[in-house]
């Protein structure tokens, strides 16, 4: 008897969540935002982050990262692809923590391209609404590019604390 296996299943089980999983095409046309923070808000504890695969994801409004959140995009050097989130808003950051915590803990971006042409910028970790910041970030191999308004900023850090970033570049 052969009994296929559900992709459900395996995506609940694994340790990543695969954006596609939530409708995300990667496309660079299609609005893969709501796709995305769907992903960010089923994280559940134990499970290691969100896995955007190759592809470039357009995003109309800023993906807000809660604690424990880990975005893993896919780079092959070789080949000169990866993984890009192009952000269309006018307004606010491309990537931004979830000012309504109290803390955020655990942030990790790793392997990805933020572009952010008319946005106020690229990342922002920063405070919450109580004064509280980000403990034990990291970002890892991130490239911030296209911020092309005037005054915007590539990345923002505020109280941010025991944390790594390795290479990380603002073009």
């Amino acid at each position: 008897n052969f009994n296929p296996i559900k992709t459900s299943s395996i995506i609940s089980k694994s340790p990543f969540i695969d954006v596609r999983y939530f409708g995300a095409k990667a496309d660079g046309v299609t609005d893969d935002y709501l796709a995305i923070q769907k992903a960010i808000d089923s994280l559940s504890t134990g499970q290691m982050g969100i896995y955007m695969p190759i592809g470039n994801y357009l995003i109309s409004q800023p993906l807000k990262l809660k604690d424990g959140t880990k975005l893993i995009g896919e780079t092959k050097a070789l080949h000169g692809t990866h993984t890009i989130i192009t952000y269309s808003g006018t307004s606010d950051f491309a990537i931004k923590t979830d000012s309504t915590l109290v803390a955020c803990f655990g942030i990790l971006l790793e392997n990805l391209e933020v572009r952010a042409p008319s946005g106020d910028g690229g990342i922002r970790l920063g405070a919450s609404k109580y004064g509280y910041g980000i403990v034990n970030a990291s970002l890892r191999n991130i490239g911030i590019v296209n911020l092309q308004k005037y005054g915007a900023i590539g990345l923002m850090l505020q109280a941010v604390v025991h944390s790594d970033f390795i290479s990380v570049s603002i073009d």
